[in-house]
């Protein structure tokens, strides 16, 4: 089994974005999964106002152990890209395919899911996820949405971290 099986991949749409109370860095979202919502604290607010976040079809990690950052809960975590360049980062969201609904699953391409409960961040940690021709990879496979086996994407340059 390939470590990214283990993690499950969510397509989400952002709802309601929030400054954190307590965070300058922070916001809280709120992310639709189709039969369920979820809040998600996350570190976007140096790149992205608040109103260009809200209704963004996203990519969460669903099955992450929910912690507190600075007293709000947050129940998973949101992909982006990541890339630092001459001290400048560019941070871009991880994009689904346009069809993909909230709620559908993520996969590696051929590789299913076998989902085992939630994950510690550690373990999360030690899956490398990459940019490749604007598609986001693991283990040097496509990552997909389920149904329409078309790549989550970012418009970035390769090499770019996933987180």
């Amino acid at each position: 089994m390939l470590p990214i099986q283990r993690v499950e991949l969510r397509v989400g749409q952002i709802t309601s974005v929030a400054p954190h109370p307590e965070a300058e860095k922070l916001y809280v979202l709120q992310i639709s999964l189709g039969a369920t919502t979820r809040q998600i604290v996350s570190g976007l607010r140096d790149f992205f106002p608040a109103e260009q976040l809200v209704n963004k079809h996203v990519v969460i990690v669903a099955n992450l152990k929910p912690a507190k950052f600075k007293g709000v809960q947050s129940q998973g975590m949101l992909l982006t890209a990541e890339h630092v360049h001459e001290g400048q980062t560019t941070l871009m969201l991880i994009q689904p395919p346009v069809e993909a609904a909230p709620g559908e699953l993520c996969i590696a391409l051929d590789h299913p899911a076998q989902l085992q409960g939630e994950l510690k961040i550690q373990a999360l940690q030690k899956i490398v996820l990459v940019i490749k021709d604007k598609q986001v990879t693991a283990d040097g496979l496509t990552v997909v949405a389920q149904n329409s086996r078309q790549p989550l994407r970012a418009d970035i340059v390769d090499g770019a971290k996933v987180k």
